[in-house]
């Protein structure tokens, strides 16, 4: 009998100091890259974590850098531009609940509350991620409604103007970002009538200062697309937009539809009336993106992120910084926490057939900086099909690379990638001025340019120090 007690006793202790504990439970908001791709990495790490991840649409993860080439016709189909299907979050253990809209978070009891199909749900988690993206903006323009418009965020946007795009459609597009200028050459693809409106001075002004600006724009207007710099979407009369330029002369058309491009916002309104604090910036987050509502965690477009070379606040709004994050706060919830570093936030991008990009600060952002531009080709000169290619770079008083800009017609990202980890790695212009280069006549110059940009910034700073 003593033995069969003293059984029963050690049973109920294992038990006791043996109770396996409850998975953690991670909840995501939003599909988009931010989102899934904090799913999947998290899923790498951690096999037994409960994940599910909300969409307040029908759509799983889709690439919107892919959708202007969706109405250019790279991409024949819609479906194309998805990069995650249901199933393929079913096959990574991953809850996907579509067409559902979060309205409301508890913090402090780690709830939220939801609606779906009409239906309130009460959900509960140990770790929240947002990942709620963003919003276009829409300018006020008087008469705006009165004529077709869209933004182009989704893959919805995208059928609606692949409606318009035909051969002779007269289309405006308003704003010459990347997505507008995007958007602007892969119409005239399909022979629209395309006009360009921006309000600065030069197409791409996020990315490219005026001097590599001018080689975009040219390259556009060959192509057949009506550039209007320095100039505003003033209003729409009568079925007519009304375009107004630095010196007051109005230009009127009669564009079809209309396209938004003058940028986004953070969507942070759920994260702010939930008590979270958040910027004009995004969400704001420590260095382990943790938000200030413990166990609640932000990533992508609706967080705000610091510049790495001037050490400020500000939106990168792109796919590689939502990568970025999303790796880190994977890493943090599976219990390894990683510290997110400033981003430099490189770009790349095609305009018709022009591949433009940069990294790092621009020459106006750059007081007291040193620039050099100089223009090569591709492959060896002598060589058939050797392509023009301009590289600039911009560096510091200490010779520093701080900025870069690349336009070509190929081999611009490689090109771009090196400079980005130029800048990110803080490399002087004499390191980069003395790299060796591969060289071969059908692949690559003998002088790469990069290395002579490099040399010629170099001069100019030693010439502005005697």
């Amino acid at each position: 009998m003593l033995i069969l007690l003293k059984f029963r006793f050690l049973k109920q202790t294992f038990k006791y100091h043996f109770t396996p504990k409850a998975p953690m439970k991670v909840i995501i908001i939003g599909t988009g890259p931010a989102g899934t791709l904090t799913a999947i990495e998290l899923r790498k790490l951690s096999k037994e974590c409960e994940i599910a991840i909300i969409g307040k649409t029908q759509n799983t993860m889709f690439s919107p850098c892919s959708l202007p080439y969706l109405i250019g016709g790279e991409l024949k189909a819609p479906e194309e531009a998805v990069v995650m299907k249901e199933q393929d979050y079913k096959a990574l253990n991953i809850q996907l609940m579509l067409s559902t809209e979060v309205k409301s978070i508890d913090t402090e009891n780690k709830t939220l509350t939801a609606s779906r199909q009409g239906k309130e749900l009460k959900l509960s988690y140990d770790k929240l991620v947002l990942a709620t993206g963003s919003t276009p903006a829409i300018p006020p323009i008087p008469g705006l409604d009165t004529l077709p418009r869209t933004c182009l965020k989704t893959i919805q946007d995208a059928e609606k103007i692949l409606l318009y795009a035909k051969p002779g459609e007269e289309i405006a597009v308003i704003g010459a970002g990347l997505i507008g200028t995007e958007v602007a050459a892969e119409l005239r693809k399909k022979g629209a009538e395309v006009h360009l409106i921006e309000a600065k001075d030069r197409i791409l002004p996020t990315i490219f200062d005026a001097n590599m600006a001018r080689h975009a724009s040219a390259h556009l207007k060959e192509k057949g697309i009506h550039i209007h710099e320095s100039t505003l979407a003033k209003k729409i009369e009568n079925k007519k937009l009304i375009l107004e330029d630095k010196e007051n002369k109005e230009t009127h058309i009669n564009p079809s539809l209309i396209i938004l491009a003058v940028g986004v916002s953070p969507s942070t309104s759920l994260a702010e009336s939930s008590g979270i604090q958040a910027s004009r910036f995004g969400i704001k987050v420590d260095e382990y993106l943790e938000t200030s509502a413990k166990d609640v965690y932000a990533c992508g477009d609706c967080t705000e992120s610091t510049h790495l070379l001037l050490n400020k606040p500000f939106s990168p709004f792109t796919a590689t910084a939502a990568e970025k994050q999303a790796r880190a706060v994977a890493s943090t919830l599976a219990g390894k926490k990683k510290e997110l570093t400033g981003i430099i936030n490189p770009v790349i991008s095609k305009a018709g057939d022009m591949h433009i990009g940069s990294a790092g600060l621009l020459r106006e952002q750059a007081e007291d900086s040193v620039e050099a531009v100089f223009t090569s080709t591709t492959k060896s000169g002598h060589f058939p099909g050797a392509k023009p290619i301009h590289v600039k770079i911009i560096a510091s008083q200490d010779s520093t690379i701080i900025g870069a800009q690349v336009a070509g017609m190929e081999e611009t990202a490689p090109r771009l990638n090196l400079l980005a980890f130029a800048i990110q790695s803080r490399v002087k212009l004499s390191q980069l001025a003395e790299a060796e280069f591969a060289y071969n006549p059908a692949l690559s110059p003998l002088k790469e340019p990069i290395s002579i940009a490099a040399r010629t910034a170099l001069a100019k700073l030693e010439r502005l120090k005697r």
